[in-house]
């Protein structure tokens, strides 16, 4: 499991959203409507924001470290936001060992806030079943595939999950 956090002022997206480059380099087409519908709200461009930074840093990348900001699409359902998993979200996700990525966000006063971790639930459910039927043995290797997109194998102590990849 990994995870980025970062905050953002929101007088900073005041003065940065009035600049159409800015929003044009990094934001995407959903987000800019999802600011539309939020009437341009400064407040709800500086959580946007912060959560694209959480998601670098969960990854623990930096500006220019292999992901641009307009590469991470921060959708909501149901009032909730999510991560796209593009091929290259899903790259680094395999990367990192994990299967799954998520992002709060909050606002409060002057400052907006995410976090954004990075999980592998179906690694934990796999280990979960493997240990149940104790077909988990040290000195074995044990291979299995969950599914038609997970692998997990078990050698020497260690576990290994892999995701099958898109190229993107």
């Amino acid at each position: 499991m990994e995870c980025g956090i970062d905050i953002v002022k929101i007088d900073r997206m005041v003065e940065l959203s009035k600049n159409p480059k800015f929003v044009e380099k990094y934001f995407t087409l959903q987000e800019k409507e999802y600011l539309l519908s939020k009437n341009d709200s400064p407040q709800t461009m500086a959580g946007l924001y912060a959560a694209k930074e959480a998601v670098l840093k969960a990854f623990g990348l930096g500006i220019g470290g292999g992901i641009d900001l307009k590469d991470i699409n921060i959708l909501h359902q149901n009032g909730k936001p999510q991560i796209e998993v593009t091929p290259k979200i899903n790259y680094y996700l395999v990367g990192k060992n994990c299967t799954q990525i998520s992002v709060s966000i909050s606002h409060d006063g002057d400052y907006a806030i995410a976090m954004c971790v990075l999980s592998n639930w179906i690694f934990l459910e796999i280990l979960s079943k493997l240990e149940r039927t104790k077909q988990v043995v040290p000195f074995l290797f044990i291979y299995y595939k969950f599914g038609e997109n997970y692998e997990v194998s078990y050698q020497k102590n260690e576990y290994r999950i892999w995701r099958n990849l898109q190229k993107f």
